[in-house]
């Protein structure tokens, strides 16, 4: 059965992962975010998650290999549910070759690839005070920095890929999160969305 996939992509801070949890929830997806599952295989205290827990600590990216084969590809297979919201993947053009081609296999499809565009000031903004909140040891200054510069020089390029296959939406992301999740959920006509109800206790 042929499965829709939605690509949420922007810088971090952007507030993607937020966007893509409202977004998956709204259309009965499955949501995968490859940076909270590297996170927690990061925690697992083997010799592999020590090796992870050293690129989130330098601001580096995890390496493909076990982005694909021991995290992204087994959710998506093992998965019951009649689509996906991916945040955080695919990061750079190797990825999105091999990512494509599992798709392929599976008779699946990239449907939807929202940008949400934020301004580097704003993003600097936003991840130097959730670093102050949450005590983050890879969120360091110059760790923020090192990792948006991996995005504009690996992620960004990603853009022209999907333009041209006809699926690329470019969003305002420094708006209310209401009004950036209103604009998402408008591309998808036809999709009745129940507000969750309340049980009285």
């Amino acid at each position: 059965m042929s499965k829709p996939v939605v690509l949420i992509l922007g810088p971090q801070g952007s507030g993607k992962s937020t966007q893509a949890i409202q977004l998956a929830e709204f259309l009965d997806y499955k949501f995968i975010s490859t940076g909270q599952e590297v996170r927690k295989a990061s925690q697992a205290g083997n010799e592999l998650s020590k090796k992870m827990d050293e690129f989130w600590k330098e601001g580096n990216l995890v390496p493909d290999s076990i982005i694909e084969n021991e995290i992204l590809f087994p959710l998506m297979l093992s998965s019951g549910q009649h689509g996906f919201v991916i945040d955080g993947y695919p990061r750079n053009i190797t990825q999105i070759n091999n990512f494509l081609n599992f798709l392929d296999d599976q008779d699946w499809a990239i449907t939807y690839v929202f940008y949400l565009h934020v301004g580097e000031d704003e993003c600097l903004k936003r991840l130097r005070s959730r670093s102050l909140i949450e005590s983050r040891a890879d969120e360091s200054d110059e760790s923020i920095k090192n990792r948006l510069n991996i995005f504009h020089k690996e992620t960004e390029p990603l853009l022209v890929e999907y333009s041209n296959m006809g699926r690329l939406h470019r969003i305002d992301g420094e708006r209310t999160v209401e009004d950036i999740q209103e604009d998402l959920r408008s591309y998808f006509s036809g999709v009745e969305f129940v507000e969750p109800t309340v049980e009285d206790e």
